[in-house]
């Protein structure tokens, strides 16, 4: 692969220095732009070799790991379960003996992997435990805000409805339905709850310091090399495979984009691909879209995001109550809070009344984009970082790839904020800081555990 790194590698360099070297929006996008296309003319000429290589490379050289008690325990009963199935084939009650213990003994081997991994990952370990007990179809979102979905292989991937009737159904799902109006008198209340927020003094630099190599190395290290690409068909595995090699790019690409205060036009465009949910595959409702924006803009969204977490975190903006995509593991707090509560009631012999709230398509069309933008500039973000956010949704829009009949044209993102962009979360769960922080503030609610510790209200993203 040495001669597609030097090809890769000339590419790259001669794109950062022509980045590096104008200030003219511009003419810095249209080379951002071509990035994608440029990388690719330079490996393709690579890709045959690189399979083949990969192929046919000689493994019988390699010294084998020393295995396990537990996997020599499932070799083995995966031998007995062979030589049942050739010796005694009508033995159905004995194969499925065989089957049940290799059954055990792989659940065993995965118990033991994930207790040996929760204290290192114990978010991930977490999310692993919830993503076993969904089914097959399930989608869920990630700690980081990237969505991961599995589609069941006894279904299809195709939607059976026409990309017109598509179009219809997500312009009306992506349009606000009423202007938001800041200064309306229903939304006194909260309006109320954001005052006297103290000043925001800490992590100034999240919003001020140029993007660093450091922190665009280490994005690139936190990504899954597995995830689809976008519309453009370069993915995270390319961007890890040449890391030495696109580094610089990439730095000089988000500087760049951060000077500016906007990306480009290329990088707002998504392909949504339709899973299929409960119910009749004919309503478009019953279908989970999952949007796939181009990996080049999620290693910038994810560096933003970090920074704006950051500064949300140091400043306390958001409230106890909030737990979701937060840097710890909120759910299991959440559950021991309701728990203890309930617990209290019993003991005083009062009624409980708990109400659960889960938005349909929150992400989706859960919150207006003006506001978002009022939200944040009430909790004290700086103007710059709220034109940045601004930009991400301008002219934003999104195509429908699998329909009956071919690729939708591009649909507009109107309201909510983009399904599996790192950043996504986080200004959905900043909007959300008035509700929780009115209803917070409501009298004669919640359950008082201990001195003035009374919570009324938990939220993991949506209540």
């Amino acid at each position: 692969m040495e001669k597609a790194e030097a090809a890769v590698e000339a590419v790259a360099s001669t794109l950062a220095v022509k980045i590096s070297d104008t200030d003219d929006w511009t003419i810095g996008e249209g080379y951002i732009t071509a990035m994608s296309a440029r990388l690719y003319e330079a490996l393709l000429p690579y890709s045959d070799a690189a399979v083949d290589r990969d192929t046919n490379s000689p493994t019988s050289g390699r010294r084998r790991p020393q295995a396990s008690s537990s996997q020599r325990r499932l070799d083995e009963a995966l031998r007995r379960l062979e030589e049942q199935q050739r010796g005694a084939p009508d033995d159905r009650a004995a194969i499925k003996r065989a089957r049940r213990k290799v059954g055990r003994i792989r659940t065993a081997i995965r118990r033991q992997e994930m207790r040996g991994h929760f204290r290192l990952r114990e978010k991930a370990c977490v999310e692993e435990i919830l993503r076993s007990a969904e089914p097959p179809d399930a989608t869920r979102q990630t700690a980081t805000g990237e969505t991961t979905a599995t589609t069941p292989a006894t279904r299809s991937s195709q939607c059976p409805i026409l990309r017109a009737d598509l179009e219809t159904h997500f312009i009306g799902v992506n349009t606000e339905r009423s202007s938001f109006v800041a200064g309306a008198p229903i939304g006194r209340a909260f309006r109320a709850a954001l005052e006297g927020l103290p000043p925001a003094t800490k992590a100034t630099d999240a919003f001020e310091g140029e993007i660093t190599l450091d922190e665009v190395e280490a994005q690139l290290h936190h990504v899954t090399a597995s995830s689809a690409p976008g519309l453009d068909g370069i993915g995270y595995a390319i961007y890890k495979r040449f890391a030495p090699q696109l580094l610089p790019l990439l730095h000089a690409t988000f500087k760049f984009c951060w000077h500016h205060g906007r990306v480009p036009r290329c990088w707002k465009v998504g392909v949504v691909r339709l899973l299929p949910k409960k119910g009749d595959p004919t309503n478009p409702g019953n279908w989970r879209p999952i949007c796939l924006q181009q990996a080049v803009y999620k290693l910038y969204a994810g560096i933003i995001a970090k920074r704006f977490t950051r500064w949300m975190e140091m400043n306390e903006r958001h409230t106890d109550a909030q737990k979701g995509f937060r840097a710890f593991n909120g759910c299991a707090e959440h559950n021991f809070l309701a728990s203890a509560m309930s617990d209290q009631s019993k003991r005083q012999n009062r009624a409980l009344c708990i109400v659960w709230y889960d938005l349909a398509n929150a992400f989706g069309s859960g919150v207006p984009h003006e506001m978002m933008w009022f939200v944040l500039q009430q909790l004290g973000v700086p103007p710059s970082f709220v034109s940045l956010c601004k930009d991400l949704y301008t002219d934003a829009a999104f195509m429908i790839s699998n329909a009956q009949d071919g690729c939708t044209s591009p649909i507009r993102q109107l309201t909510g904020v983009f399904q599996g962009c790192p950043l996504s979360p986080h200004l959905f769960t900043a909007t959300l800081i008035p509700l929780l922080r009115a209803l917070q503030r409501l009298p004669d609610v919640g359950v008082k555990l201990s001195g003035d510790d009374k919570p009324s209200v938990t939220a993991y993203a949506d209540i």
